[in-house]
């Protein structure tokens, strides 16, 4: 089951897009399939900060981050997210010509045993496909919305407690 593969591309400078992927409370702000969201660690960013995603229409998902590379990768261990039974989100960002290059990639199994397969074959693939592209696009406008040409990049989350480093 899975992996599921989505890229997009966003006219916006990396520092910006990974501004919003780096404090995991503001998911809330550019997900739409986000009702809320709850920190489940002291920590807001970087490897070992937890959330808890409430979504719809199927209720909630437990994250923690697993992997952490300042301004470029960030990945997701999922846990709690019905029908799954696990799963490894990792988003990468490179700096193109005209802006960002986001490249979603997110690996899951689903429960209900021999059954798991078809029933991913034949619903889940496609709905975590649309909520992803549905993520990413909202992330697309988020972004390119905070952005303007006046922006410089000042800092980049360090991934320590949701303190920043200055370039």
């Amino acid at each position: 089951m899975g992996p599921l593969h989505i890229e997009t591309v966003i006219t916006a400078p990396r520092y910006v897009v990974w501004d919003a992927l780096a404090d995991i409370r503001t998911v809330v702000e550019w997900n739409p399939g986000i009702d809320d969201v709850e920190c489940l660690s002291d920590q807001v960013s970087g490897i070992g900060a937890r959330r808890r995603c409430f979504t719809h229409p199927t209720g909630w998902m437990t994250e923690s981050v697993v992997e952490w590379s300042v301004g470029s990768v960030v990945a997701f261990s999922v846990e709690d997210a019905p029908p799954l039974k696990n799963g490894l989100a990792r988003i990468v960002l490179n700096d193109i010509t005209s802006g960002t290059s986001v490249d979603a990639v997110f690996d899951y199994e689903v429960k209900l045993g021999p059954l798991g397969p078809v029933i991913d074959r034949l619903i889940v693939h496609r709905q975590l496909t649309a909520a992803f592209e549905r993520g990413l696009n909202g992330l697309r406008d988020y972004t390119e919305t905070q952005w303007t040409n006046a922006d410089t990049p000042q800092s980049w989350h360090s991934g320590q407690n949701g303190k920043r480093n200055t370039l």
